[in-house]
């Protein structure tokens, strides 16, 4: 496979919904997952090709894994950024006192208020993870705002009601809301990684890409959310950072993206071994075409970025792909999710 990274310059604020279950408008997160990206990506086509060809000339590439994105994670300058893995330290009770002692200087709170780490700060981590020290910490209280990347705010909006609905024209029935969303700062803003497997396939996707950067990603976009420049880092030795080919099947593998499994896929996986966090993914589906009203495409659940799994040692890299999952209710047409896998080696 052949890898690209993205870097979006959002030229507005962004809203993507909160991964906490019952939110509001009000709440938003920092990071655009896989899904909704891929959802984006397709209206776009649907915008430019129509719907007729979208399953077998552009979803197809992705089932066939020719195509594959990760989540949109932030960056600051020229330093990308990765979630935090979820793995946790095990403790050798063959060395306690020592463990004991190392125990006392780790700063598990400091560490757990740290949602993403630099790519390159990657190996510093996980040595301190291991060691049970706060070597990770002292390098990054040289920087301030390790993990500040933009600013939240809320933004009051009125929802006008047509003159059939409201015959008196009385402006108390207008109602008002706020929605929450993040302004990045000026060398800030999120990547996305592609891979891909020939150079037509790549063409199709930067068409696509190239157009939605006008039509914005996220929620409230008919408000002007969401819009976007966007840049591709030509340096391959960033690339190879992200150990996206490493052949060792002793190592955990890390999502990048939402990984929805095919169900035997489960039996290649230790998840006794793996440490991992589900998100449950729902929504409404907004394609102009597929119902005279808004339906909500059906929930399921799915392993979160960051979450790192270990392979059983028979099992091959390509038991562990993920799927897309028909998520339709009752319309005109199918409604996907994007559940494939991108994933990093960690040793």
């Amino acid at each position: 496979m052949n890898y690209k990274i993205y870097k979006l310059k959002f030229q507005s604020p962004v809203h993507f919904g909160s991964d906490i279950l019952g939110t509001s408008l009000e709440e938003a997160d920092l990071i655009c997952h896989s899904d909704t990206l891929f959802s984006a990506l397709c209206l776009e086509y649907i915008k430019l090709n129509g719907s007729d060809n979208l399953d077998n000339n552009f979803i197809d590439l992705f089932r066939k894994g020719d195509l594959l994105i990760s989540s949109l994670f932030p960056y600051k300058k020229d330093k990308l950024y990765v979630p935090k893995p979820f793995l946790v330290r095990n403790k050798n009770n063959n060395d306690a006192k020592e463990n004991n002692l190392e125990d006392n200087k780790y700063d598990r709170k400091a560490m757990k208020k740290i949602s993403y780490l630099k790519i390159d700060d990657m190996s510093c981590y996980l040595e301190s993870l291991n060691k049970g020290n706060n070597s990770f910490l002292e390098k990054i209280d040289k920087e301030k705002g390790y993990n500040d990347f933009a600013e939240y705010s809320l933004i009051q909006k009125v929802s006008l009601r047509s003159s059939r609905d409201n015959k008196d024209n009385d402006d108390d029935n207008n109602d008002l809301y706020s929605v929450g969303g993040y302004s990045f700062y000026n060398d800030c803003g999120l990547y996305f990684i592609l891979a891909y497997m020939n150079d037509e396939n790549l063409k199709l996707f930067e068409t696509i890409l190239k157009s939605l950067q006008y039509s914005g990603i996220g929620g409230k976009r008919t408000s002007g959310y969401g819009l976007f420049n966007y840049e591709v880092i030509k340096d391959d030795s960033i690339i190879k950072i992200f150990k996206f080919e490493d052949e060792n099947k002793d190592n955990y593998k890390m999502l990048l993206s939402l990984y929805y499994p095919i169900i035997d896929e489960l039996n290649n996986i230790e998840l006794r071994e793996s440490y991992y966090s589900l998100i449950k993914r729902s929504g409404f589906i907004y394609s102009l075409t597929y119902s005279d009203n808004l339906l909500k495409r059906k929930s399921l659940c799915m392993f979160k970025e960051g979450s790192c799994f270990m392979l059983k040692k028979e099992s091959e890299n390509t038991s562990f792909k993920g799927d897309i999952i028909n998520v339709s209710n009752n319309g005109s047409h199918e409604v996907y999710r994007y559940g494939k896998v991108l994933y990093i080696g960690l040793n």
